[in-house]
């Protein structure tokens, strides 16, 4: 736990997943990405839904094909009828 502290400590801030701009021109969340989407929603976000994010799908909010980038600002779990 320790050695994990430090190495992120160590770590520039704008690497986190929340912050980093590197996979914004990807269509798909890397491994990381995908992580950090399903810890900070915990839940499908359409309204009452209660799926784990974990078996949600990562949808952009902003559609990819339209601009919008692979950041976790743009990005949200949703259960696959909320998705479709």
């Amino acid at each position: 736990v320790r050695a994990a502290l430090a190495a992120a400590r160590e770590r520039d801030p704008d690497e986190h997943p929340a912050r980093s701009t590197a996979e914004a021109d990807r269509r798909f969340p890397g491994a990381e990405l995908t992580r950090w989407i399903h810890a900070r929603d915990r839940t499908c976000r359409f309204p009452m839904c209660t799926r784990p994010a974990v078996a949600c799908q990562i949808d952009h909010t902003r559609d990819h094909t339209h601009g919008g980038p692979t950041q976790a600002d743009n990005l949200g779990a949703l259960s696959l009828g909320h998705h479709l």
